[in-house]
């Protein structure tokens, strides 16, 4: 993105915060789920929170640069980021508010906190996945 005389890549730095507050975020559930510290339950939600917040943030600054850099090219890759992104908001948007409304689910042991904690750990997949995705555009290769 051009501000200026300077060009910012503003998607690739509101991708790398965001991408890096669903791990911690998680790491912040798992040290809850070990030491059962409700400070580290806050940590994780409000963690998520930010989280959700920067998404459309960073979603948005790629839509830009994919149509400033790349003309709005429709190819594969942009495709499955532009997937993915959707994807991401929606399971943040899930996580967010089933915490919300249902705080004691990281508490409980049953099926529901099963899916919950898998949720968060597929979310980590999925900004590493965008994140090779973006990686191949930026240092290029096809594998």
């Amino acid at each position: 993105m051009k501000i200026g005389e300077f060009n910012i890549h503003f998607h690739s730095i509101s991708a790398h915060f965001t991408n890096a507050l669903y791990p911690v975020a998680v790491l912040f559930l798992i040290l809850f789920k070990i030491f059962h510290h409700d400070s580290f339950r806050s940590t994780y939600y409000y963690l998520i929170l930010l989280a959700l917040i920067s998404t459309p943030i960073t979603f948005m600054a790629g839509l830009i640069e994919w149509k400033q850099k790349y003309k709005g090219a429709r190819v594969k890759i942009f495709i499955r980021k532009y997937t993915g992104g959707v994807i991401l908001m929606g399971a943040g948007s899930i996580i967010a508010v089933w915490n919300y409304i249902s705080p004691e689910i990281i508490k409980e042991s049953g099926l529901l906190s099963f899916i919950f904690i898998l949720l968060n750990f597929a979310i980590i997949l999925l900004v590493a996945y965008l994140g090779y995705l973006g990686g191949k555009l930026v240092f290029g290769g096809t594998h």
